[in-house]
């Protein structure tokens, strides 16, 4: 019987040296785990400062992958001469093509004059779209798209597109451009132009390479609408002057 009080005196002084010894070891991990992060730990630190800009960065490049900034491209010296003299509101203007009363609000404009001088030099227009009512003769015809071009010449520097419309009278076609109709834009040398009234439609166009936009009613809505897109970057710099340069180079080429 002393034998065996004294096996199982030996047996559980044993079991609770085993267990002094797990619970060091358990004491010593979580000394450990504290001094050095754990991986939730540290995940929780990296959500707080880097993790969560890589992660913003790597959704930003999924959601850009498909889309590849535009190249600004290069043009000749004498168009990046005057896109580099041109304000932002001059290149807005540079993108719309519009008919003489939109622009004036007189109708019908048979006489350029000083309405159309003050109009162009608020809003230098690329071109101006003249109809039936603007056409009574052919000398009339002739003075008024002469005094047009003088008026734009001398306040930007730059030719008009003129572009008669079919309900004009036969001779009034010694004014127009060579147009080109296709899936319903028209082409004014190589630039195409489509017709909007609603601003939102403007800005995508623009955004997605149209280079003029022809505003048969509300012009003034339109060109807000677009240069602010350019101020708040919806419209890029790049995109503006690239357009911009494609116009200039059919006026001045």
């Amino acid at each position: 019987m002393d034998r065996q009080k004294i096996i199982s005196s030996m047996l559980i002084v044993l079991e609770v040296g085993i267990l002094c010894v797990v619970l060091a070891i358990g004491i010593f991990s979580g000394a450990s785990r504290d001094d050095k992060p754990s991986d939730d730990k540290h995940s929780e630190q990296l959500a707080d400062g880097t993790e969560n800009t890589q992660n913003t960065e790597g959704a930003a490049e999924e959601n850009d992958w498909f889309r590849e900034p535009e190249e600004r491209e290069l043009f000749s010296d004498v168009v990046e001469q005057k896109l580099a003299s041109m304000t932002t509101e001059q290149k807005v203007a540079q993108l719309f093509l519009v008919s003489p009363e939109t622009l004036t609000g007189v109708s019908p404009v048979t006489v350029s004059g000083n309405g159309t001088k003050a109009a162009l030099e608020k809003y230098p227009v690329a071109g101006f779209v003249y109809s039936s009512i603007n056409m009574t003769g052919a000398e009339q015809s002739q003075s008024l798209v002469e005094g047009a071009q003088g008026f734009s010449q001398n306040i930007i520097g730059l030719p008009l597109f003129i572009l008669i419309s079919d309900d004009a009278a036969d001779y009034a076609y010694h004014a127009t451009v060579q147009l080109a109709e296709q899936d319903g834009k028209t082409m004014v040398g190589n630039i195409w132009t489509c017709a909007y009234t609603n601003s939102l439609e403007v800005i995508v166009a623009i955004e997605d390479g149209v280079n003029m936009i022809y505003a048969p009613e509300n012009f003034v809505e339109l060109y807000e609408a677009v240069l602010g897109a350019v101020q708040d970057g919806t419209i890029s710099q790049v995109r503006l002057e690239n357009a911009v340069g494609t116009v200039l180079t059919e006026k001045l080429q």
